[in-house]
Protein backbone atom coordinates (compact mmCIF):
# COMPACT_ATOMS: atom_id res chain seq x y z
CA UNK A 1 0.00 0.00 0.00
CA UNK A 2 2.89 2.45 0.71
CA UNK A 3 4.26 2.86 -2.83
CA UNK A 4 0.76 3.04 -4.26
CA UNK A 5 -0.16 5.93 -1.96
CA UNK A 6 2.93 7.81 -3.13
CA UNK A 7 1.88 7.25 -6.74
CA UNK A 8 -1.55 8.68 -6.00
CA UNK A 9 -0.01 11.79 -4.43
CA UNK A 10 2.29 12.20 -7.42
CA UNK A 11 -0.61 11.98 -9.86
CA UNK A 12 -2.50 14.57 -7.84
CA UNK A 13 0.53 16.87 -7.83
CA UNK A 14 1.00 16.49 -11.59
CA UNK A 15 -2.70 17.18 -12.19
CA UNK A 16 -2.54 20.32 -10.07
CA UNK A 17 0.58 21.42 -11.95
CA UNK A 18 -1.22 20.91 -15.27
CA UNK A 19 -3.93 23.36 -14.22
CA UNK A 20 -1.54 25.84 -12.62
CA UNK A 21 -2.33 25.04 -9.00
CA UNK A 22 0.68 23.01 -7.85
CA UNK A 23 2.02 25.95 -5.85
CA UNK A 24 -0.98 25.54 -3.55
CA UNK A 25 0.08 22.09 -2.37
CA UNK A 26 3.78 21.70 -3.21
CA UNK A 27 5.07 23.30 0.03
CA UNK A 28 3.09 20.85 2.15
CA UNK A 29 4.56 17.93 0.21
CA UNK A 30 8.16 18.86 0.99
CA UNK A 31 7.84 16.85 4.21
CA UNK A 32 6.27 13.82 2.53
CA UNK A 33 7.68 10.43 3.47
CA UNK A 34 8.15 9.46 -0.18
CA UNK A 35 11.33 10.93 -1.73
CA UNK A 36 9.73 10.91 -5.18
CA UNK A 37 6.92 13.13 -3.94
CA UNK A 38 9.41 15.50 -2.28
CA UNK A 39 11.60 15.70 -5.37
CA UNK A 40 8.69 16.37 -7.73
CA UNK A 41 7.39 19.03 -5.33
CA UNK A 42 10.73 20.80 -5.54
CA UNK A 43 10.91 20.49 -9.32
CA UNK A 44 7.39 21.68 -10.06
CA UNK A 45 7.47 24.52 -7.55
CA UNK A 46 10.62 25.90 -9.18
CA UNK A 47 9.37 25.58 -12.76
CA UNK A 48 6.80 28.34 -12.52
CA UNK A 49 8.43 31.63 -11.64
CA UNK A 50 10.48 32.36 -8.58
CA UNK A 51 9.42 30.68 -5.33
CA UNK A 52 8.76 32.77 -2.21
CA UNK A 53 11.60 33.51 0.23
CA UNK A 54 10.00 31.14 2.77
CA UNK A 55 9.97 28.36 0.18
CA UNK A 56 13.60 29.03 -0.70
CA UNK A 57 14.50 28.83 2.99
CA UNK A 58 12.74 25.46 3.14
CA UNK A 59 14.75 24.26 0.12
CA UNK A 60 17.96 25.34 1.87
CA UNK A 61 16.99 23.30 4.91
CA UNK A 62 16.21 20.33 2.70
CA UNK A 63 19.60 20.63 0.99
CA UNK A 64 21.27 20.38 4.39
CA UNK A 65 19.13 17.63 5.88
CA UNK A 66 17.47 15.43 3.25
CA UNK A 67 19.48 12.26 2.71
CA UNK A 68 17.64 11.06 -0.39
CA UNK A 69 19.75 11.22 -3.57
CA UNK A 70 16.54 11.75 -5.56
CA UNK A 71 15.65 14.84 -3.56
CA UNK A 72 19.22 16.16 -3.67
CA UNK A 73 19.23 15.85 -7.46
CA UNK A 74 15.96 17.78 -7.67
CA UNK A 75 17.39 20.47 -5.42
CA UNK A 76 20.58 20.74 -7.52
CA UNK A 77 18.50 21.07 -10.69
CA UNK A 78 16.28 23.69 -9.10
CA UNK A 79 19.26 25.80 -8.02
CA UNK A 80 20.44 25.99 -11.62
CA UNK A 81 17.06 27.38 -12.70
CA UNK A 82 16.93 29.92 -9.90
Amino acid sequence: PGPRRGAVRLRALWALHAVGQADQIAPSLLDDGDPSVRSWSVQLACEVGRPSPAFLDRLTTMARNDHSPIVRLALASAVQRL
